[in-house]
């Protein structure tokens, strides 16, 4: 059975914009069995390098242009026991969380070993308009231990953006 009239996180999936993993095939992070919420933090948050400098006996300083750094986010990422991605209900939510987790490992949270060791990911805006950006995923944390419902279970999704920002 696949429900979209109900979901476990208050609105359809893709009703902040989306963000998905590029691959073969493509993973995404907003599901009927996962949702990254509140995408607005990646729309507009950026990291800078480089500073004015102080010129010996002169007042002031001397402008310098900046240029974006990595930038470190923190997302609440909600994950449920009772939802397949696809939305088909589980038969046992304990079943389901456990392979919903696996299954998020597996394409996000596990470490990338090759290349810069970043995932190349793609933010959909509400608007439909896209931005992409290398995200290095450090590993799923639980927000609040220790799990008392299987039908949704918060955790915090940290990361590294190499290029600074999503462009």
């Amino acid at each position: 059975m696949t429900y979209t009239a109900y979901h476990p996180f208050g609105c359809a999936p893709n009703c902040y914009g989306t963000l998905t993993i590029e691959g073969s095939p493509d993973f995404p992070l907003n599901t009927w069995g996962w949702m990254v919420q509140d995408l607005t933090t990646l729309w507009f948050e950026r990291s800078y390098i480089g500073e004015n400098r102080v010129v010996p006996s002169s007042p002031g300083r001397v402008g310098y242009p900046v240029e974006y750094d990595e930038h470190q986010f923190s997302l609440v990422f909600w994950v449920t026991g009772d939802f397949t991605p696809a939305g088909v209900a589980y038969a046992d939510s304990t079943i389901g969380l456990e392979t919903n987790i696996g299954l998020l490992n597996a394409g996000v949270f596990d470490p990338v070993t090759t290349g810069d060791g970043a995932r190349l990911c793609t933010l959909t805006m509400p608007s439909g308009a896209t931005k992409t950006a290398h995200v290095q995923f450090d590993p799923l944390k639980l927000a609040t231990n220790p799990i008392t419902d299987l039908s949704l279970v918060e955790f915090v999704m940290t990361g590294t953006i190499l290029e600074g920002r999503f462009s």
